[in-house]
């Protein structure tokens, strides 16, 4: 475990709705006066997409500019849980993991089917991430999406993945998103 006077890396400091300005504002002008604490990164949801809104408010907080904007927009449920279904299907489709840091919550679950009969379940944040990665990143092997479809904050994505050998599975994720992240996924395969 690091010291405060020696930290491992950056802050990561989320902000969605306007408490979220409110209570962060006075945390970040701290972390800024004191060189010995971490470097904060801001980073902005934007789930609320008025310019004029995002720019006062941040003026009159006295915040920086967002290090990070996810521009997720406020839509529906269904419409930020299919811009996050988007991105996530992105990481696959690009062969990049980078995006999964903002995109899966701190509780997150992931269930699957192997080892059979039970499968595995996988809880927090770094093991999902890590999950993804690793599939995300596999060498010659590929995504094919064939259906997303989202109904409030739970998505279903039908898929067929392409191994390395040229076999292929299908299967389906059964997602759920809160407060802009992934928070559960429960993937089956077929046969």
């Amino acid at each position: 475990m690091s010291s405060v006077g020696s930290p491992t890396g950056p802050l990561v400091c989320v902000v969605g709705a306007r408490p979220n300005y409110m209570k962060m504002a006075p945390l970040l002008r701290a972390f800024a006066a004191h060189a010995e604490l971490p470097r904060a990164v801001l980073v902005h949801t934007g789930q609320h997409y008025d310019v004029a809104m995002n720019e006062r408010l941040f003026a009159d907080l006295e915040l920086p500019a967002p290090d990070v904007n996810l521009e997720v927009g406020s839509g529906t449920h269904c419409v930020q849980t299919a811009e996050i279904m988007r991105r996530y299907n992105d990481v696959f489709q690009r062969h990049d993991p980078s995006a999964l840091d903002d995109l899966v919550a701190e509780g997150c679950v992931i269930e699957n089917t192997t080892p059979a009969p039970d499968g595995a379940r996988r809880i927090g944040k770094a093991a999902c991430v890590e999950l993804w990665s690793a599939i995300a990143t596999g060498p010659g092997t590929r995504f094919d999406l064939e259906e997303t479809f989202v109904a409030g904050d739970r998505a279903t994505i039908r898929w067929r993945f392409w191994m390395s050998d040229g076999s292929s599975l299908r299967g389906v994720n059964l997602m759920r998103v809160a407060d802009g992240k992934i928070v559960e996924a429960m993937g089956y395969v077929k046969g």
